[in-house]
């Protein structure tokens, strides 16, 4: 009777295990083509930064007020296999971004401080396809040590990648100027 309940346990899990179909992030830290966004830059009023070798997060480009208010980074993740589903490009980016925060904030991201921006509102401003937006002020990384609070901002446009923008800073009342809502706008997919 073992023997014949063992071999039922092979069979079932052999059977299930063909059927099944391993998902993977299709997502990687590496730049896609610069000819498919466009970064703000200004040389009058911020100093682009050396990229750091970081134990927490990378990133690929980084930039300082010169009055050193706030500091703006960005970092590229390509896609690295065609996700024909919309859903299914969703889903992975946002997990893809789940990820990236935790290792920038070293914690997890919680529905208080995470969200989806609106697609409509995220294709309009930044010609995405999607979008995800966290907000912290408990770094417990070595991403964010100059600044006390730190804006995450994933625009994911399918079949290219995923551009995070992390925007540094320690005054919360400069959240609501006109310099902010720039710098905000400051990056854009063709």
């Amino acid at each position: 009777m073992k023997r014949l309940l063992v071999l039922f346990c092979f069979v079932v899990i052999a059977v299930s295990t063909s059927y099944a179909t391993i998902k993977s992030i299709n997502f990687t830290p590496e730049e896609f083509a610069d000819d498919t966004y466009v970064i703000k830059y200004s040389s009058k009023e911020m100093d682009m930064l050396e990229v750091e070798e970081l134990q927490s997060q990378s990133y690929d480009y980084a930039f300082r007020s010169k009055n050193d208010g706030f500091e703006i980074r960005y970092s590229l993740f390509k896609q690295t296999a065609d996700i024909p589903s919309f859903d299914d490009f969703k889903m992975q980016a946002s997990v893809w971004a789940m990820m990236v925060i935790t290792n920038i904030t070293g914690s997890e991201p919680t529905t208080d401080n995470t969200g989806a921006f609106n697609d409509d509102d995220v294709k309009k401003e930044f010609n995405a396809d999607f979008g995800i937006n966290s907000f912290s002020s408990e770094i417990k990384t070595d991403y964010s040590e100059d600044f006390q609070f730190v804006m995450i901002n994933f625009y994911c446009k399918q079949g290219l990648g995923i551009m995070c923008q992390t925007i540094h800073f320690n005054d919360l009342e400069w959240t609501q100027t006109k310099q902010f809502n720039y710098w905000f706008h400051g990056f854009n997919f063709y």
